[in-house]
């Protein structure tokens, strides 16, 4: 028998998967819901049009997987080990990665909310076309990773643990709490056309994180960056001249 009847067949059978391997499944169509699959071992994996609402991954090693097209609203993925897995246009309201361990991860065109990513590590990874609103970095690792035409409004960045090379281009970050400032080091942060930002108070001098890319003109519009000012305060400035003149007016 193949590998993908032996899971399809377990999956059937509405019992937990535990401590298993599977390797090279190509798994379309599959109705998981509640699906428990705790400790396992995917490699090379791809899963397309699946439903794992609510299902628990919980503690499991993901390589070279990817979900496609798939229903992974509420579903556990905590504590997991993955390494170069995808999500393509998967619906992940209330995915749960916290404290999970991620390299090389890729979400694009996946649309959620209130997904959480606290205590996690998700290192050199790229989100692109993503709407994760009101999602939760809470103490998390993002460093080298990449935010590319994103919503992520109402989101909240709160004492990230490292934040060292990440991007923000082309994303939408109304309302969203962006760093509450308990942060050692930001340098390397890039942040391009922004739409309003809200942050919480400043604890401490911001240093000079921000720096707009060569090719974006001085005067270019609604270039957000960040000084701080109070809770709901938003600061406009179009050059990191400005940003540093507003800073030294402002900033706490």
């Amino acid at each position: 028998m193949s590998e993908e009847y032996d899971f399809y067949y377990l999956i059937g059978l509405g019992i937990g998967i535990r401590d298993l391997v599977f390797s090279g499944l190509r798994v379309s169509n599959l109705v998981a819901s509640d699906a428990l699959l705790r400790d396992c071992t995917l490699t090379d994996c791809i899963f397309e049009e699946c439903d794992f609402s609510a299902a628990t991954f919980a503690r499991a090693r993901l390589k070279d997987c990817q979900f496609i097209d798939s229903n992974l609203r509420d579903v556990s993925f905590e504590d997991v080990e993955a390494e170069d897995v995808t999500f393509k246009e998967c619906s992940m309201r209330g995915a749960d990665f916290s404290d999970a361990e991620m390299t090389g991860m890729t979400f694009s065109s996946c649309v959620g909310s209130k997904l959480d990513f606290s205590r996690a590590a998700v290192i050199n990874s790229h989100f692109e076309k993503t709407k994760f609103r009101e999602a939760l970095f809470f103490a998390t690792d993002l460093s080298t990773t990449k935010f590319t035409d994103c919503d992520i409004s109402q989101a909240k960045f709160n004492v990230l643990t490292d934040a060292s090379g990440v991007v923000f281009e082309n994303t939408i970050a109304t309302d969203a709490d962006m760093f509450t400032l308990e942060i050692d080091d930001l340098s390397g942060i890039i942040i391009s056309p922004f739409a309003p930002i809200s942050i919480g108070s400043v604890r401490q001098p911001l240093p000079p994180l921000v720096q707009p890319r060569a090719s974006t003109p001085s005067n270019s519009p609604n270039l957000s960056i960040y000084a701080g000012v109070d809770k709901k305060a938003v600061l406009y400035c179009s050059s990191l001249e400005e940003l540093t003149a507003a800073r030294k007016k402002h900033v706490r």
